[in-house]
């Protein structure tokens, strides 16, 4: 009776899970390599991988190495963190003053609104108070 060693695992569950996410997501490249690492994972050789993948031995080596350094970071950033990570667009001096002039353009016409309906309720509270005015001398 021979001894069974045991395979060293590779890939934790939720490795597992976002292996085969990223293998079928639609990134052909990435999505081979999640494949070769699944694929290791569950025993197959190099040269198994390297058929099924389509990638090359060198390739199969090269991601596994990659991925025993840096683990899931191998593989881009999903979406969501991806926008987290994204910077706002750095404006251009000549962007940045014609924002404000806008800006201020609009500030000047919303005043100018403001203006004309306190003029206008003005002048209609005092309507109101001259008839009622005329009304309090009939």
């Amino acid at each position: 009776m021979a001894h069974e060693q045991p395979v060293p695992v590779l890939l934790s569950d939720l490795q597992r899970v976002e292996c085969s996410r990223i293998e079928q997501s639609g990134d052909t490249l990435h999505g081979r390599r999640a494949a070769a690492l699944l694929l290791i994972d569950g025993g197959a050789t190099h040269r198994e991988t390297s058929t099924k993948t389509g990638l090359t031995i060198g390739q199969v080596r090269y991601v596994l190495n990659r991925f025993r350094k840096l683990g899931m970071a191998v593989f881009p950033a999903p979406a969501a963190e991806k926008q987290k990570a994204e910077q706002p667009k750095k404006r251009k001096k000549k962007e940045r003053k014609k924002m404000a002039k806008e800006l201020k353009k609009d500030k000047k016409k919303k005043d100018k609104k403001e203006k004309v309906k306190k003029k206008d309720s003005d002048s209609k509270k005092k309507k109101d108070k001259k008839k009622k005015d005329k009304k309090k001398k009939k």
